[in-house]
């Protein structure tokens, strides 16, 4: 069955998402409570509407129960975001992702029935203190407690190595899924070269990352 989205709220992270699946070609339903906020996005997005989110009614009549997902991006409205949430529930949507602006609440949620809950400012801090903690790290993606995806860039007294030389899924339990280079970005063959300056995107546990980026970036 074909993905299709419904995001409810209409702030700035709910736009970004309504319109960045409708720039990858996703089935999308933008919805707000807010006349103002769905003409601004309705420049981008195929399918807007005007809809209070928490009338069960209401989302019936857009068809909301023929959607795979919902997005929850109504921010500081508590009561608005549960009603939400049941009333999706209630319409079979398989998966609803929440954005909480405090983590106090995700416990409700979750009890509700909620799939994923999204706390943004707390995964920016996640992001900024990996890049903080060192030089070599511009950008960190938490995929689980204690695993995540990291943009680290090679040192440049590293030594030319292919991927098959550098053996990092048996010598570090780390994988490397791509290389951005001179602007570029591909993903590697076995036998591509990482060369000093090159940024790679690696995935695996926290602690072995910091252990591979310490043997790319050893002086």
């Amino acid at each position: 069955m074909k993905k299709s989205f419904i995001v409810v709220g209409l702030g700035r992270f709910g736009q970004s998402v309504a319109k960045t699946i409708e720039s990858l070609k996703g089935e999308v339903l933008a919805v707000d409570v807010d006349e103002e906020e769905v003409r601004k996005v309705s420049e981008s997005v195929t399918r807007c509407a005007i809809c209070d989110a928490t009338s069960l009614v209401a989302l019936k009549e857009l068809g909301a129960e023929n959607m795979t997902d919902g997005i929850i991006a109504i921010g500081n409205d508590l009561q608005a975001a549960i009603l939400t949430l049941m009333n999706l529930k209630e319409l079979g949507v398989e998966r609803i992702i929440v954005r909480l602006s405090d983590k106090t609440y995700a416990p409700i949620f979750e009890r509700l029935g909620a799939d994923r809950l999204v706390i943004p400012e707390e995964d920016f801090g996640v992001s900024l203190a990996h890049s903080l903690v060192s030089r070599n790290i511009s950008d960190y993606y938490q995929i689980a407690s204690r695993y995540g995806i990291v943009r680290m860039k090679v040192g440049e007294k590293f030594a030319d190595k292919t991927l098959v030389d550098m053996d990092a899924r048996n010598k570090y339990d780390v994988n490397i899924i791509g290389i951005f280079r001179g602007g570029e970005f591909y993903i590697p063959k076995a036998t591509e070269p990482v060369h000093a300056g090159d940024e790679l995107l690696v995935i695996g546990n926290n602690d072995k990352i910091s252990r591979f980026e310490l043997y790319v970036n050893r002086e």
